[in-house]
């Protein structure tokens, strides 16, 4: 069954990550959608993690784009926000 986005980030303003995400699996499709209002004036990692404490990079969006990741896996996903010159981001995560 598919499973509808989630909201990672919601128009942030500051650098660091923001909350996890439970994905209820482990899982390796995942897709991440990034809007940056300064694109491409900001730099968004996705992390993910297996016990919700120790988190690893899983790509990077550099402005406004998409990642999709087949390979990783992880339960729990965040994202966080490493560079932004001005405006805000925003983030969504979804999985099959």
């Amino acid at each position: 069954m598919p499973m509808l986005a989630k909201t990672l980030l919601s128009a942030v303003t500051v650098t660091g990550p923001g909350a996890s995400i439970d994905l209820a699996s482990l899982t390796t499709n995942q897709t991440f959608h990034v809007i940056s209002s300064s694109d491409p004036g900001s730099l968004v990692s996705l992390e993910g993690s297996l016990d919700n404490v120790n988190f690893y990079g899983m790509g990077e969006v550099t402005g406004t784009g998409i990642l999709n990741n087949d390979q990783t896996i992880a339960q729990y996903v965040r994202a966080n926000v490493v560079s932004l010159a001005s405006g805000s981001v925003t983030a969504y995560v979804g999985k099959q």
